[in-house]
């Protein structure tokens, strides 16, 4: 029979009819609550009740049941030809021996002129037809986690030669732990040497070898998966900058002085000004900066031609 939960209130002891009993008596009615099922029956067989419930004690389990038959507490009736017994108020409302289970495993044998001793309502669940006296059906067992397989001495080695130097702490004996870890998730060497030999040449393009930068082996070998990374050094599209042309308008500064000197501008007669102002396209004007060695003369002589053209 399966294991039972069975509760008792405190007003069990002050009952009228349990005072009287004998202490055998009450250890057995006690111990008969363990042994009914979710209706209260439970199958009256004194030597088998000894056993289970008294089995060092030398009693009479006919007087103890007898006993508490005349108290009360328990009903005896058959069924097919088997006695059973039935405990009074198993199911009741806030009896002292009431129980509640979650779902109703019984024989189902109980009689209706019995129902209301043992208090099952008509609005009770109907219970689930077991055989309480047959061992409970074996509980599954979920088969055991294998556990990781750790790294031979060899394979380890090579890994921590190709690993980059660290500088600071280095544990190889926590490295060998998750490494056996990744290895039992079906990882394969394999994949672990060439993250390794990535990260390598990622921490040599960083220069970060020998510095405390590295990772420790044990993170990286570890649940965030970094041996799985490219490390591949991040190419950034190329956007070559438009050119300046004759379509892009000048700023105030760039239509007065464009690429001349400040000191160039102000040496500058205001007719060689009025050239560079106004004569001049933006092409024009970038050909004599690249060409021109002596910029303020030249637009001089330019003005001066301009004058002698108005005469």
């Amino acid at each position: 029979m399966g294991d039972r939960i069975r509760s008792i209130r405190i007003g069990i002891f002050t009952d009228d009819a349990y005072a009287p009993l004998s202490l055998a008596a009450r250890l057995l009615l006690f111990g008969v609550l363990t042994q009914s099922d979710d209706e209260g029956v439970f199958a009256w067989k004194p030597g088998q009740l000894r056993r289970r419930i008294l089995p060092d004690d030398h009693v009479d389990p006919d007087k103890l049941l007898q006993e508490l038959t005349d108290s009360g507490f328990v009903r005896q009736f058959t069924h097919d030809g088997e006695s059973y017994g039935c405990v009074r108020s198993f199911r009741r409302e806030g009896g002292d021996l009431s129980q509640k289970p979650r779902r109703v495993h019984a024989r189902g044998i109980l009689p209706a002129t019995l129902r209301d001793y043992v208090g099952i309502g008509a609005g009770s669940p109907e219970p689930e037809q077991l055989e309480l006296d047959e061992p409970p059906p074996p509980k599954k067992r979920t088969p055991r986690r294998q556990p990781a397989k750790a790294p031979s001495g060899a394979e380890l080695a090579r890994l921590r030669d190709a690993y980059p130097v660290r500088a600071g702490t280095q544990s190889w004996d926590d490295a060998r732990t998750v490494i056996a870890a990744r290895l039992a998730e079906g990882v394969s060497l394999k994949d672990l040497a060439e993250g390794t030999t990535r990260y390598c040449r990622h921490c040599e393009r960083q220069s970060i070898v020998g510095t405390q930068f590295v990772m420790t082996a044990s993170r990286f070998y570890g649940k965030e998966r970094h041996y799985a990374q490219t490390w591949q050094p991040e190419q950034k599209p190329s956007t070559p900058e438009p050119e300046r042309t004759d379509a892009f308008p000048l700023t105030a500064r760039e239509e007065n002085f464009a690429d001349l000197h400040p000191d160039e501008w102000y040496a500058m007669s205001p007719e060689a000004r009025a050239v560079w102002e106004t004569q001049l396209t933006v092409a024009e004007k970038r050909n004599l900066l690249e060409k021109c060695k002596d910029l303020p003369a030249e637009l001089e002589q330019r003005a001066k031609a301009g004058t002698a053209a108005e005469i």
